[in-house]
């Protein structure tokens, strides 16, 4: 994973757009109540909105009036088109009524505003017109109910898939409310209350996920029971949770599944994806194939529940086996990213499994285990981690359960490693065979230590160049260590270890060169031009090492422009002095002669170094004008 690919830790959320305001709304509401009217998110977490001169201007209405609304939270929040977020809060006056001005009304911002009311999120969505400065609006609130007598379940959806040992459950129940008054208890009077919605979990179902509706301060799971107290809007509301199930380590390839109902439901689907486990209801109803923007399922339409009872069924699972011997790593990316804190590492894997090989594990024996290093924080995985059974182990390491079917698939996942002023160091564990091992460095001014990985050339990535090292055929268990020392750019001035480095430079070159100047046959006049043109090499590359420094962040820009401008003055400077020098040289032997011909038909641009002939008036890589062309000059 890298610039081109940020992902999160994935459930396989699915949210509709009224949701998605509540789901906003929720997570941020606690913090905005904090805030000034102008400032962002809390702790800097989530900046303000982008800046302008529109306004969003509003009103809460309530039943039995403004001063109901006085001093609520109301938040906006924006996301751009390129998924930038910002928030801003204020609190609505005597009236009801509050503003957001000096904001941005470019095209392509989704604002959503909100209002907390009595716990409950109420929200409208809004976008500038072009030419638009002002938005109006209405957002309508009132006293939540907390008779939940009135909401009914209009339909249940329980869908299965098998993760490595475990089966993945997901329920799905359209909760019907027939008022327009939202249903809701706070969590401080459910005391003897009933809530909207409730049902019994299976006794061995763990990692529990409420959060998929966006509302998950709404449940309550306590004692094998998951409960529901709301809000319920009027219309109705989808509730989304899910949970996994252990799958017994002894099964004769069917194990029975109840699925129960403790509120009921007048239409109840089993699903389950095609070619890989089987449901099956004991004199229930067919299988049945639906196709869905996910692709094909399998359905089981059970028809109406009544209230405390459920559905019982058979989930038949082909035969697997743990055998990681067919598991091979064809690739295995890292790309590394370090500053004085933290050490980020985004991991890109992919898996070879033999033909007919159908593999599975447990969370206490993975097929796969993927080392972090003590003290990392796991900031997230693809979505095909999901799929493939990917899970946080006790210990902190992920783990592969599976299933994985034959064939290639892969996933990715990020983490990162405080550094606290240390040399950063990344010991990569490798948990089966791998191809090819591609480590990619960003160049923030490190040095890489390592006797594993040979070195490869650098390459840009969008703004960022990255040092490359890579190593075939590595032996599962095998340690790749990297250590990256950080350059310290307060000690050393960036000019002295410029010019220090060019003057080792120097050197270098006018010990290889001297040899080759012969004085005694060339004269003085060759044996000054051989010595220009070596320092004008010299400052070529010192104004391509410049350059390379200035974009991977190692030099301030006004120092970077001095330095530049220096640079490109002395080339100017040699140039002339070279052509000075060849313009005094009177007889030469013929071989010297046919040799400074030429050298004399090529140089090198003083913008970019690339290689120009003499009689070019412009350089043919970077458009910049040739010094030595007697044209440019004039």
């Amino acid at each position: 994973m890298n610039e081109r690919q940020r992902t999160t830790w994935s459930f396989g959320v699915r949210m509709g757009a009224s949701v998605l305001v509540l789901f906003g709304l929720g997570l941020w509401a606690g913090a905005a109540l904090a805030q000034d009217p102008h400032a962002g998110a809390s702790g800097a977490n989530v900046p303000d909105v982008a800046p302008g001169s529109a306004s969003i201007v509003g009103r809460l209405e309530h039943p039995d009036g403004a001063a109901r609304t006085e001093g609520s939270t109301i938040l906006l929040y924006a996301l751009a088109t390129d998924g930038s977020p910002g928030m801003r809060s204020t609190r609505a006056d005597a009236q009801g009524g509050f503003s957001f001005t000096q904001i941005s009304n470019a095209p392509g911002i989704t604002y959503l505003i909100g209002a907390s009311y009595r716990g409950v999120p109420y929200g409208e969505r809004a976008t500038f017109a072009p030419g638009q400065s002002e938005i109006s609006l209405v957002i309508e609130v009132d006293d939540p109910s907390s008779d939940a007598s009135r909401v009914s379940v209009a339909s249940s959806s329980l869908r299965v898939e098998w993760i490595g040992s475990s089966l993945g459950i997901e329920e799905i129940h359209q909760l019907d409310n027939p008022d327009d008054v939202v249903v809701y208890v706070p969590p401080g009077e459910r005391e003897g209350m009933t809530p909207a919605f409730r049902t019994a979990l299976p006794k061995d179902a763990w990692q529990v996920d409420t959060a998929l509706s966006g509302v998950a301060d709404g449940y309550e799971v306590e004692d094998g029971e998951l409960r529901f107290w709301g809000p319920i809007y009027g219309g109705g509301f989808e509730l989304r949770f899910r949970y996994m199930v252990a799958i017994p380590r002894e099964h004769d390839g069917s194990i029975d599944l109840y699925w129960p109902l403790g509120s009921g439901t007048r239409d109840a689907t089993v699903a389950f994806t095609p070619g890989g486990l089987s449901v099956s209801i004991p004199g229930g109803p067919g299988v049945r194939s639906i196709e869905t923007a996910e692709g094909p399922l399998q359905t089981l339409d059970v028809g109406a529940i009544a209230p405390g009872t459920g559905i019982g069924m058979h989930v038949s699972l082909p035969a697997m086996t743990a055998d990681r011997s067919a598991v091979s790593i064809p690739r295995m990316d890292h790309w590394l990213d370090a500053d004085d804190t933290f050490l980020q590492v985004n991991v890109e894997t992919y898996f070879d499994v033999a033909a007919g090989a159908h593999l599975a594990g447990h969370p206490e024996d993975p097929l796969l285990r993927f080392e972090l290093p003590p003290g990392a924080e796991l900031l997230g995985a693809s979505v095909e981690a999901e799929q493939l059974g990917v899970i946080p182990l006790p210990d902190g390491d992920l783990g592969v359960l599976g299933p994985l079917s034959p064939g290639r698939s892969g996933f990715a996942y990020r983490y990162r490693v405080p550094v606290g002023g240390a040399k950063p160091k990344l010991d990569i564990a490798l948990p089966a065979p791998v191809g090819t091992l591609n480590v990619f460095i960003a160049d923030t001014g490190v040095i890489i230590e390592t006797d594993q990985l040979h070195r490869r050339r650098p390459f840009r990535e969008g703004t960022r160049v990255y040092l490359h090292r890579e190593a075939f055929s590595l032996e599962a268990g095998e340690v790749v260590s990297i250590g990256l020392g950080l350059i310290d750019r307060g000690s050393v001035d960036p000019r002295a270890h410029l010019f220090a480095t060019s003057a080792f430079a120097a050197l270098g070159v006018w010990f290889i060169v001297s040899p080759l100047v012969r004085r005694s046959s060339t004269g003085h006049g060759e044996y000054e031009r051989a010595r220009i043109r070596s320092e004008r090499d010299i400052v070529y590359q010192a104004i391509r090492d410049l350059e390379h420094d200035h974009e991977t962040g190692k030099i301030e820009t006004g120092e970077y422009e001095a330095m530049r401008t220096e640079l490109r003055g002395r080339a100017v400077e040699l140039i002339q002095r070279e052509k000075d020098a060849e313009a005094g040289i009177t007889a030469e032997p013929a071989a010297a002669s046919a040799e400074t011909s030429a050298e004399k038909s090529e140089g090198f641009c003083v913008q970019c170094g690339a290689a120009l002939q003499a009689d070019w008036r412009f350089c043919a890589n970077c458009g910049a004008p040739n010094p030595a062309s007697g044209e440019a000059q004039t």
